[in-house]
């Protein structure tokens, strides 16, 4: 059986988030990292961006009234708000067992694991097979279900998103552990609360009850490494890593300006 590594960080800021998930996909690139499934938090409120989002000052002014950070993925796609949530990255070469060659087989094999973890917690997830056409880089991610994006009756519950570098992928996503659309709505400055209510959905709305962000990761986890085929060893961050994430959260994500350079991206 392949073995990847399982990678719990805990709770960071935006940067280093963001940071750490480049330095892992440079590590395979480089081949000095192993494939990685990773489960993280965030210390405070942050609004993350996708790669080629725009963004007025207006936003930014009130990201700051309201304590809440930002931050740049290298990835594509929209806002999302990560306040009562826990996310995940996979970093792993193409083409080579278990991942597909091709980025959008890529992506519905591992929201197929995720779905399965999501089954584990007794979640009827289900796998969207059709985009929403409202998608556009000015909405919230909530705001539409994507293609391959994981669902709960109907609604997102955990929207990804992809980067291809030197033949190996970054994704990664944010599954909402309670959703909050009226403070998201805030943020945006919009008025489709009902609207974000309508196309996406947490798991305590979804469940009834509350999940400890321990339990949730320990089924996608599990879920992961069935679906996948893999054996999943804890293991920390190797020495490299930690410097390169260093280096990146104080240079390339340290404002809005920076992000990393793309390959290729997909959008959430």
């Amino acid at each position: 059986m392949l073995e990847w590594r399982l990678l719990e960080t805990g709770e960071q800021n935006g940067a280093l988030n963001m940071a750490i998930d480049e330095a892992l996909l440079l590590g395979v690139a480089s081949a000095s990292s192993p494939p990685t499934f990773r489960l993280f938090a965030w210390q405070q409120e942050c609004l993350s961006l996708g790669f080629t989002q725009q963004v007025d000052n207006s936003l930014l002014d009130v990201c700051r009234q309201q304590k809440v950070t930002v931050v740049r993925r290298p990835t594509g796609g929209a806002a999302v708000l990560h306040y009562r949530d826990l996310c995940y990255s996979v970093t792993a070469r193409l083409g080579k067992e278990p991942l597909p060659r091709a980025l959008q087989e890529a992506n519905l094999k591992i929201n197929y694991a995720l779905q399965a973890g999501l089954q584990l917690l007794g979640l009827p997830a289900e796998i969207s097979f059709l985009a929403d056409g409202r998608r556009t880089a000015e909405l919230a991610c909530a705001a539409a279900v994507s293609l391959y994006e994981v669902t709960v009756e109907g609604k997102k519950v955990l929207g990804s998103a992809q980067l291809q570098k030197e033949g190996c992928l970054l994704q990664h996503g944010s599954l909402a552990l309670d959703f909050n659309p009226a403070r998201l709505g805030v943020l945006l400055g919009r008025r489709g609360n009902r609207e974000l209510a309508a196309s996406a959905t947490g798991l305590r709305q979804a469940a009834g009850r509350d999940f400890t962000a321990t339990e949730v990761g320990a089924a996608l986890a599990a879920g992961f490494a069935q679906c996948m085929g893999v054996r999943l060893e804890r293991a920390g961050l190797t020495e490299a890593e930690q410097q390169a994430a260093k280096m990146l959260s104080g240079s390339r994500y340290r404002d809005l300006a920076g992000g990393g350079v793309a390959e290729k991206c997909m959008t959430c």
